[in-house]
């Protein structure tokens, strides 16, 4: 009785490491096709085309565009603690919640240092604090963050 249900175990197991190496082969395929999609984008100087193309002998309507996401790294982690510990003294000696002077958990907070880099640099709240500005970048490197613009591409079907 448990041999059956052992072989049965073991068929399945073996079936499914066989797809998990199908999937990482189709999920390499797809990373360099996102590549060509990024670099035929840039080489045409454009963020975004709309295209018509045949999925599954369907014709459909698609926009491709490159989408950005702004990720914080922490470059140096003395130069961020000291950071951090300024502000916490800051917020203490104002009454304010110790948590709001945090940039960082297991990550860098994101929005918290592009906050903080807003009123250092006299950034008004309204405005989009350009993250490629060199002010940005070395506001950021004083703390001990990289701002990382990670590029991706997006597709939007009709």
């Amino acid at each position: 009785m448990i041999a059956d249900h052992v072989s049965a175990y073991l068929a399945l197991k073996t079936k499914r490491a066989q797809l998990e190496k199908y999937c990482k082969q189709l999920k390499e395929s797809e990373e360099a096709l996102k590549v060509q999609i990024l670099a035929t984008l840039d080489a045409s100087g454009l963020e975004s085309v709309k295209e018509n193309v045949q999925v599954d002998n369907v014709s459909q309507s698609v926009t491709v565009y490159k989408s950005h996401t702004i990720r914080a790294e922490v470059t140096d982690h003395n130069l961020l603690q000291e950071k951090m510990f300024s502000l916490m003294n800051e917020a203490k000696a104002k009454g304010v919640p110790l948590g709001d002077a945090m940039l960082y958990q297991r990550t860098a907070a994101k929005n918290n240092i592009i906050e903080l880099l807003q009123k250092q640099l006299n950034i008004p709240a309204s405005e989009v604090v350009d993250v490629h500005s060199d002010a940005v970048i070395n506001a950021a490197a004083a703390m001990g963050i990289k701002l990382v613009d990670v590029v991706d591409v997006s597709i939007r079907k009709k």
